[in-house]
């Protein structure tokens, strides 16, 4: 086993109802709820050595009234969620996260799966997929 420690920040924006959102590392809720207020949420987590995990961030239940839409179609008011800061053993990776759509994507609950860089706004999963050991994973990704 190898623990890790994980550290986010997260900053909502919304004008109707807070965002809620599941926070998981192996299909093990570590977060789920609303999201009222920016938050840093810190937790160790033990991964088996030498294979594959996911840390996931969903967000749902958002609807079509938690966006405003002006006469153009343009976003006047939105609810979101940005996840300002990603940390695994004290590294910051929140700058990787656009480099590899493998390895970081976002997908919607519609199907659509694209890249993840930080801010959430649609119902669906991010994915962070890294291996153990961690620093071996880290080098072979820079």
């Amino acid at each position: 086993m190898e623990k890790l420690k994980i550290k986010i920040g997260l900053e909502p924006v919304f004008f109707n109802h807070p965002p809620n959102l599941r926070i998981s590392a192996n299909n093990n809720t570590l977060v789920d709820g609303p999201l009222r207020e920016p938050a840093v949420i810190e937790r160790e987590v033990d991964f088996t050595e030498d294979q594959t995990h996911t840390l996931n961030f969903t967000l749902y239940d958002k609807s079509k009234y938690d966006t405003e839409l002006d006469n153009d179609g343009n976003i006047v008011k939105d609810t979101l969620i940005k996840i300002s800061k990603l940390e695994i053993d004290d590294i910051d990776i929140t700058g990787m996260l656009p480099i590899d759509q493998e390895k970081f994507y976002y997908k919607h609950n519609s199907g659509t799966v694209g890249p993840f860089y930080d801010t959430m706004g649609v119902n669906g999963t991010a994915t962070v997929e890294f291996t153990t050991p961690f620093y071996v994973w880290l080098l072979e990704t820079l």
